[in-house]
């Protein structure tokens, strides 16, 4: 997957049964407007989290169609992304 931070966006490539449905597909929307400040941490880690993830629309398309149900709609809130580094 990628990360482009300037569009907010997580493309992806996506296979179904093994074959390639989409290259690069514009999976998931990064929405930092609920980013938390970066927080160093005593264990030589800096700890980055708060960004909301949510569904994009092409890959609810994807999966809707793959698994035959409607269900799945752009904006679903998947979950929140924390990301973790080693600062030593």
């Amino acid at each position: 997957f990628m990360v482009d931070p300037g569009k907010s966006v997580l493309t992806g490539k996506v296979s179904v049964d093994g074959e390639v449905a989409a290259e690069s597909a514009p999976l998931f929307f990064l929405d930092g407007r609920t980013l938390e400040p970066l927080e160093a941490k005593d264990n030589g880690t800096a700890v980055l989290q708060g960004t909301t993830v949510k569904l994009k629309a092409e890959a609810a398309e994807l999966l809707n169609s793959t698994f035959g149900i409607e269900a799945l709609e752009e904006g679903l809130v998947i979950g929140v992304a924390t990301i973790t580094v080693n600062t030593q």
